[in-house]
């Protein structure tokens, strides 16, 4: 089955959408620093089709390296919330809008 990198994945969608797509068979591999929620993915870690890497997203060499061992990329990494984003102004912009630059930079067509 297909390899699949989900950045910000312990959130509720990411923790639902990597259940999901183990059930189905495919590799899944998360990067999250796990600011949050940090057992939303307890019933994954032994997965055998399970990576967990708990870095930031911001780094480029890492989502370089990760984009291109993998088949699909699902960016959700993200600060969300007006009073955390209005508080965090040069996270904000650097997690959710930085990161998917350097995705787009670093993806290919066929991801």
């Amino acid at each position: 089955m297909s390899k699949v990198l989900i950045t910000g994945g312990a959130g509720y969608i990411g923790t639902m959408l990597s259940t999901k797509l183990l059930e189905q068979g495919h590799h899944v591999t998360v990067v999250d620093l796990l600011k949050y929620d940090k057992g939303s993915l307890n019933h994954l870690y032994f997965h055998k089709n399970f990576n967990f890497i708990c870095e930031d997203v911001r780094n480029k060499n890492l989502i370089k390296k990760l984009v291109r061992q993998n088949d699909f990329i699902i960016p959700l990494a993200a600060l969300v919330g007006a009073p955390l984003c209005e508080k965090f102004k040069k996270d904000a912009k650097s997690t959710n809008l930085g990161t998917i630059k350097t995705l787009c930079e670093v993806v290919t067509k066929k991801k």
